[in-house]
């Protein structure tokens, strides 16, 4: 029996042994002894005396200082070690190389690292904390024993001392204690394995540190330089909007029929420099009027339309969608069932076609005035850039630049989508109350998303500090003031030609005269043509003014059009023709639309790795 327990013990040794072998890569630490004297100006002179027992040959070690932790800048000077080194920096940490290329060690070796570490202000105005990993997460190897003493320039209370040991994040402190012996804490940690820390938090009333680096004026000074350069910004753009990008006063006269040989896709065009779904669904009324074909209402949520002549119009933008319109059909019937999933192909290369007619000689805005447009855009980056320095407190490192990069690609793509409605909205005031609601929705949306940004990056970076939550929120309600005033002028920046703003006053004095038609003059013009109303429905389609203009008919006894083919159990009238044909107008354009993809769419004490100092190291 005794026998069988020796033979126990020794295969458990020998297994211990080679575990601890093969997860110390070479080499492991006997002890660490860690002795630190913490100024009142909150520096702390560190000395690290590191007993190393090399189990494979090595030249030496290495030991990696953080030097910005919780985006606070550390400073690391007066370094002494007693061995040949070098240094490397990086935004992240400095890390010595320890050791001589030329030799190699096997066995026990101690290495004694003294330096200088000041971690400056900490930013937190209601308390002043000693937060300092003893022992980093970042070691490769075991560490059997740690002892530390910590030598503080005044008294403090005992009850805020926290002490943890484990991976990062941890708050367990099992085989790790201290004892606070007047100004000095003791303490100690049993075996650490690798990745594994110790860190210790002291809490002292706020003042018990006196004269400490500011940390956070370079926050302030770039805060300030933000809001200056933020400004500058603004004033530059409102001048080039002045100089490049202002339209001159318009002074449109009013236009009782349809503008020559412009069809309602290209009055909508030359309205807002934009051709959206309306303008080409509205072609169909347009093609309608002219004889090009009819409308069959087959059911509530079904048309047919029927092919009659192809239209005689040369232009490229008519003949394509016409062909391809009853393509999807029999060539000469089409349904709204038929075009569903399949037209929404078409509708980009016949938005460009509808522009094209509009190029060379007869180009609506200066092309200078719509570059400066997008660059304005563009320089987002600027506020943007000076929010996210503010919040990194000026530390150019990885996480800076995603956060930077991230935001203003978010915000670029955004300001070309409101440019838009901005350019419908704060110009021509072409939507209504619902378009006004959407940019209000989505202008918010922005403001939540950065703010929600603001208010993560504030959690990491000045803990419970509600200065800091109020300096945070002001820059970033400065950031959102910059960038609406930067889509507003890039939505009015582009500036039409000598012949676009002829044509828009032509559109303007459209779109008025259907705004605010008298009762007579309408029937005088209906008298005149039967089809006056059908002429210019189309129009008032793109205006956004359809439901306006069969108001006005309401009273007035309109003929039946030949080409629509529906129901009136309730007696024809225009409101009624309106109702009718608006469903036919809105299943077609959702038949025209893409199809739907589907698809599934710290408080209290300190943890482990949580402070200043520690890092880690490694062997080479």
């Amino acid at each position: 029996m005794k026998k069988l327990i020796i033979i126990l013990v020794i295969f458990i040794a020998i297994m211990s042994f080679t575990s601890s072998v093969l997860a110390d890569n070479g080499y492991y630490i006997k002890n660490y002894d860690i002795s630190i004297k913490i100024n009142e100006d909150s520096t702390y002179e560190v000395v690290e005396i590191i007993d190393v027992f090399f189990s494979e040959s090595r030249h030496g070690i290495y030991r990696t200082i953080p030097t910005n932790y919780s985006n606070q800048r550390a400073l690391i000077s007066d370094v002494s070690i007693n061995a040949p080194y070098s240094t490397t920096k990086t935004l992240q940490d400095t890390t010595y190389k320890i050791g001589d290329a030329d030799i190699t060690l096997t066995g026990d070796k101690q290495y004694i690292i003294s330096y200088t570490y000041d971690v400056g202000d900490d930013n937190i105005p209601e308390f002043d904390q000693f937060y300092y990993n003893i022992i980093g997460t970042g070691w490769d190897t075991t560490i059997d024993h740690v002892d530390f003493l910590l030598t503080f320039p005044s008294d403090f209370d005992s009850e805020r001392i926290w002490l943890s040991k484990g991976q990062y994040g941890s708050t367990d402190n099992a085989q790790a204690g201290f004892v606070k012996i007047g100004y000095k804490i003791e303490g100690y940690s049993e075996k650490l394995y690798p990745y594994e820390g110790l860190t210790i938090k002291v809490e002292f009333d706020e003042g018990y540190f006196i004269g400490e680096r500011d940390n956070a004026d370079k926050s302030r000074t770039i805060s300030m330089i933000g809001w200056i350069a933020n400004l500058g910004l603004l004033v530059l753009l409102y001048l080039l909007w002045v100089k490049f990008g202002k339209d001159k006063k318009l002074y449109p006269t009013v236009q009782f029929r349809a503008p020559g040989d412009m069809t309602s896709a290209e009055v909508g065009y030359v309205i807002d420099g934009i051709v959206d779904n309306k303008d080409i669904t509205s072609l169909i009324i347009y093609w309608a009027d002219k004889g090009y074909l009819t409308i069959v209402e087959e059911k509530k949520s079904k048309f047919l339309f029927k092919k009659i002549m192809h239209p005689v119009t040369g232009k490229l933008y008519e003949q394509k969608m016409f062909t391809a319109f009853f393509d999807l059909g029999t060539g000469n019937e089409v349904t709204t069932d038929d075009l569903k999933q399949k037209f929404y192909t078409e509708l980009p290369g016949l938005k460009q076609l509808v522009k094209w007619e509009y190029k060379q000689e007869k180009t609506l805005f200066s092309k200078k005035a719509t570059k400066l447009s997008y660059l304005s855009i563009i320089s987002v980056i600027i506020p943007i850039g000076f929010l996210m320095a503010v919040m990194f407190s000026g530390i150019l490192n990885v996480e800076f630049l995603f956060a930077t990069g991230f935001v203003t690609v978010f915000a670029v793509i955004f300001g070309v989508l409101i440019k838009q409605f901005i350019k419908k909205w704060f110009v021509l005031s072409k939507f209504g109350k619902v378009s006004r609601m959407i940019f209000a929705s989505i202008s918010l949306g922005l403001v939540a998303l950065i703010v929600l940004l603001a208010l993560f990056m504030v959690r990491e970076i000045y803990y419970e500090s509600i200065w800091s939550l109020t300096f945070i929120l002001g820059e970033t309600i400065r950031t959102m003031g910059t960038l609406i005033a930067i889509y507003i002028l890039s939505g009015i920046m582009e500036k039409r030609t000598t012949y676009g703003h002829e044509l828009l006053e032509l559109m303007l004095g459209l779109k008025d005269f259907i705004k605010t038609a008298e009762m007579d003059k309408l029937k005088l013009l209906s008298e005149e043509n039967p089809s006056y109303f059908y002429n210019i429905l189309p129009y008032a389609m793109v205006l956004g003014l359809d439901k306006t203009w069969a108001k006005k008919f309401e009273t007035i006894t309109l003929e039946q059009p030949s080409w629509y083919h529906g129901s009136y159990a309730r007696g024809f009238s225009a409101m009624y023709f309106y109702s009718n044909l608006n469903r036919c107008m809105s299943t077609t354009a959702t038949s025209m639309q893409m199809p739907k993809s589907t698809g599934t769419s710290m408080g209290g004490g300190g943890f482990s790795g949580g402070g200043g100092g520690g890092g880690g190291g490694g062997s080479w």
